[in-house]
């Protein structure tokens, strides 16, 4: 098996969209991907308030929820870093 290809997807994702479940999709569509992770910050870089990270991380699974689990997974790596 050759090299995985994996895109990171950041963003506040405040609230999640329509925008932010499509692009994994066509990331993966036209083989710019072999896998996506998300990764919503945990603050703002600009200083901006945001609604808890737990709660934005939870409306970011379910918005990408369609996916399989091997191909587009939402991460909370932001809350340890």
């Amino acid at each position: 098996m050759g090299r995985r290809r994996l895109a990171v997807f950041g963003g506040s994702f405040n609230p999640p969209h329509v925008g932010h479940a499509l692009l994994p999709g066509y990331l993966l569509s036209q083989d710019l991907a072999d896998e996506v992770l998300v990764a919503p910050c945990y603050a703002h870089a600009l200083g901006k308030e945001l609604p808890a990270f737990e709660d934005r991380v939870a409306m970011t699974e379910l918005a990408l929820a369609n996916y399989p689990d091997d191909q587009v997974w939402v991460s909370a790596i932001e809350r340890d870093l």
